[in-house]
């Protein structure tokens, strides 16, 4: 297991498991006894297959991860366009994690089922299925679950470019 990022408030640490696959853990809920550190593999951070989202200068790119090398990143954008990226131009990245549940103070894209996209942070959901959602702009926003479409929600994974391989 490669750790990624802390989750802010409750929302524990995002992991890539050895089988590639990325996991959001309860730190409170680990058997520390049973730890055996194997040392750091900066290769797990960021893999092919990945999605992402790139900020580079006046523009945010979102897409799969193809390659990457010492001075690019390579991407498959939504629209099937094969994006280069130099690493110079990176700002920040995030790995975009279909997590099973939402923790609050998560970052999150929620797409709904008629295509709009939300950008923000997670505050709550109620007994009703309606999520609370403080959007970049620092503006609240109310959305159903059940108006979500369940592959466009995305919790973002932050991590520093300068770790990155």
């Amino acid at each position: 297991m490669t750790f990624l990022a802390f989750g802010p408030e409750d929302a524990g640490w995002y992991v890539r498991l050895v089988d590639g696959r990325l996991a959001r853990l309860d730190p409170a809920r680990l058997d520390w006894s049973s730890r055996e550190p194997l040392g750091a593999d900066p290769k797990s951070l960021l893999v092919p297959g990945d999605l992402v989202q790139i900020r580079v200068i006046g523009e945010t790119v979102r897409g799969r991860l193809l390659e990457l090398d010492s001075s690019i990143f390579t991407l498959a954008t939504k629209a099937g366009v094969k994006r280069a990226i130099e690493r110079h131009e990176v700002s920040k990245i995030n790995i975009l994690f279909r997590a099973s549940d939402l923790k609050r103070a998560d970052s999150v894209i929620l797409r709904s089922r008629s295509g709009n996209e939300y950008q923000g942070s997670f505050q709550s959901i109620d007994e009703d299925g309606l999520i609370d959602l403080r959007l970049l702009s620092g503006d609240r926003l109310s959305v159903r679950k059940s108006r979500l479409d369940k592959d466009g929600v995305f919790v973002l994974i932050p991590l520093d470019p300068a770790l990155i391989p």
